[in-house]
């Protein structure tokens, strides 16, 4: 059996053979490693695919998405705070359906007055905030993620989900407070870094396209 001519057929071997157990001899596979400068760690055999870090080693790309994942971790919490918020709102209601308080009559619960001198249901502003979060979290992280497997710079897109997190803090505060000041930062800030990664997106990928 002769050693692929290229370095991506040698990757996609070592993959094979750690994904199915594929029976080519791990001396074959290491006597190959000379096509590509950087080495390719030859796993034992295996029938199931044990975590994607592996994987990503076996093709030789290290973490994947390192900056992404990390920033998903307090955008997850802050999303299930929010969920529990809502939880919360329901008990002390004792409202278990639909997204607005309901008095016994049958009538909607006039809410409770927000310093804006306006009144609100505080169900419908607790599912608000826990639907417009779930409306616009996904998505940037979606963005994020592309443009990081594209090539972005790290460190900028880093400050860039950092700035995001604050972002949709103000927008909860503003929301929940009736702050149309923070709920202004929320909105416009969400809508700016989703526009900019799209943006930064089409320039990472425009020379596929001839650009």
């Amino acid at each position: 059996m002769r050693c692929p001519r290229s370095s991506t057929t040698l990757r996609f071997w070592a993959l094979k053979r750690y994904i199915v157990g594929w029976s080519g001899p791990s001396s074959f596979l290491s006597s190959c490693k000379h096509i590509h400068p950087i080495p390719i760690p030859i796993p034992y055999p295996s029938t199931t695919l044990h975590n994607m870090a592996d994987t990503a080693t076996v093709l030789g790309l290290g973490k994947v998405l390192p900056v992404t994942a990390s920033f998903a971790i307090p955008l997850v919490l802050t999303h299930s705070l929010l969920s529990l918020n809502v939880v919360k709102t329901r008990i002390d209601l004792n409202t278990w359906q639909g997204d607005k308080v309901i008095t016994k009559d049958g009538k909607a619960a006039q809410g409770i007055t927000q310093p804006d001198g306006n009144t609100y249901d505080p169900l419908l502003m607790a599912t608000r905030i826990h639907s417009n979060f779930n409306e616009n979290v996904p998505i940037t992280l979606v963005l994020a993620a592309l443009a990081e497997i594209n090539g972005a710079d790290r460190s900028k897109l880093a400050g860039l989900l950092a700035a995001f997190t604050l972002i949709r803090a103000s927008h909860a505060i503003g929301l929940g407070k009736a702050t149309q000041l923070f709920r202004a930062i929320g909105y416009f800030g969400t809508q700016g870094v989703q526009i900019g990664l799209a943006s930064w997106i089409g320039l990472l990928v425009k020379g596929y396209w001839g650009f």
